[in-house]
């Protein structure tokens, strides 16, 4: 407690010229462009920068600008292209996996998740997170708060498990560019209290696990790359309606004309 251990830059080094990542425990100050680089162990010891056993409190520049624990810990971005196990820590961390099967725990704060390439788990925990799997089959849990689930074309089959019966809570799933909302197809799955979510044509789809057993297990907003917004009381409605149907083959990227013109009337009123 009131420890304040400075790693001072030279001039001619400017906090723009100066990247800030975490190694494991360590932070890794690099001067971007060159091979120099500081390393301090320890910085992130049990997760907790604010932990005695960390050496350095501050990062300060010439031109009089400070990086104090909470800046350092929040430009700090984790990255690994194995199959890393990655926490963050209470405050708000960049967690990027990259390749390989990577487990990517946030921990406290907002936080942002994205597993890349490979089969992730990725646990946001509290905090209104922001997390993508990436490419390959992925298991997402937001965790408490208002998070961002993100989906794209080419992300594969991911299971999200959101389980937060906060009153207030807004959860949103935000699909990406070159997801409309007419491309988008709402089904339970056979046997289970799931619902899928697919994009049609392809084999990308989103299963939101125990949708059906409750509000508790909803995510509270669907958003579409045309901008339109879906909430969660309208779900029911679209796979109610594409029931009645079986999903467009593969290769099949706008809904048939028999199926547009059974399904608009509800898309319309749905999609907002």
């Amino acid at each position: 407690e009131g420890k304040l251990n400075v790693v001072r830059f030279k001039p001619g080094v400017g906090a723009k010229d100066v990247t800030v990542q975490r190694v494991g425990d360590a932070l890794v100050l690099g001067i971007a462009g060159t091979a120099d680089q500081v390393t301090v162990e320890n910085f992130f010891f049990m997760n907790d920068p604010r932990d005695t056993a960390n050496p350095v409190q501050q990062v300060r520049f010439d031109d009089g600008t400070t990086w104090d624990i909470d800046a350092l810990t929040n430009l700090a971005t984790v990255d690994g292209a194995g199959d890393d196990t990655i926490e963050g820590t209470a405050g708000a961390d960049v967690i990027l996996g990259k390749g390989g099967n990577d487990s990517l725990y946030g921990r406290g704060g907002n936080d942002v998740l994205e597993g890349g390439a490979g089969y992730d788990l990725m646990l946001g925990e509290s905090g209104d997170d922001v997390l993508r799997g990436g490419t390959g089959g992925d298991w997402i849990e937001g965790g408490s708060g208002n998070d961002t689930y993100l989906f794209g074309r080419g992300d594969g089959a991911d299971g999200v498990a959101d389980v937060d019966a906060t009153a207030g809570n807004v959860d949103t799933l935000q699909f990406l560019p070159g997801i409309a909302s007419d491309q988008l197809w709402f089904e339970q799955m056979a046997g289970t209290r799931n619902l899928r979510v697919s994009v049609i044509g392809t084999e990308d789809s989103i299963t939101l696990y125990g949708w059906y057993d409750g509000a508790a297990n909803h995510i509270e907003q669907f958003k579409a790359a045309d901008g339109k917004t879906l909430t969660d009381a309208g779900v029911a409605n679209l796979a109610q309606a594409m029931a009645s149907f079986s999903p467009p083959a593969a290769g099949q990227t706008q809904l048939p004309a028999n199926y547009q013109s059974k399904l608009e009337t509800t898309l319309a009123a749905n999609w907002k």
